[in-house]
């Protein structure tokens, strides 16, 4: 099949989950991004971690409820301070921005909330979790976005980020051609 096909099926069959299956799917992720996160703080050394987000769409696995917890700051230390940041697109570019409050968040483009005017932006992600949301993903851990190559292209030249693809278990382990530029994720949820 087709990339461009098999990303149709893929939102299809997303978009028919069910409320309580949404529910129920995105809490497992929640616990296994919180076990992952929690060993990854184990072994990082800078005093300021920037953890990169995305906001729920069409059925995508919800985090919201680990996001709730970095803001209200649990996973912090004295030794460490942690950034809660959201993507922006703007003509055609990704951008991050750092979010205090799910309050400054805003319908942007492609209906997806994305950070207020004020934010601020982080113009280099640079030893980040990045924590990505997937269509699909390649058996080889290759992200299957929508298919405008914001990610793709943003993460690109940015090799010291720890990119974590989370998608539905349907949506794993996968077998799509994929191109050259197409991103490779850490890890998966």
């Amino acid at each position: 099949m087709k990339k461009a096909d098999l990303r149709k099926e893929l939102i299809k069959t997303r978009e028919a989950l069910t409320k309580e299956e949404l529910i129920e799917k995105s809490g497992i992720c929640v616990k296994k991004l919180e076990k992952l996160f929690l060993e990854y703080l184990g072994k990082y050394k800078n005093n300021i971690l920037k953890v990169c987000a995305y906001y729920p769409l069409n059925n995508e696995i919800d985090l919201r409820e680990f996001y709730v917890k970095l803001l209200k700051k649990e996973y912090d230390t004295k030794e460490l301070e942690l950034k809660l940041l959201f993507p922006r697109v703007d003509k055609k570019k990704m951008n991050f921005y750092i979010v205090n409050s799910f309050d400054e968040l805003e319908k942007g483009n492609f209906n997806v909330m994305e950070p207020k005017k004020f934010c601020t932006e982080v113009p280099d992600i640079d030893n980040a979790f990045v924590i990505t949301p997937c269509v699909g993903i390649h058996k080889d851990k290759v992200r299957m976005g929508y298919g405008g190559g914001y990610y793709d292209r943003y993460f690109a030249d940015k090799k010291n980020n720890y990119l974590l693809g989370v998608s539905h278990d349907f949506a794993k382990e996968l077998d799509f051609e994929y191109e050259a530029y197409d991103i490779k994720m850490d890890s998966i949820i």
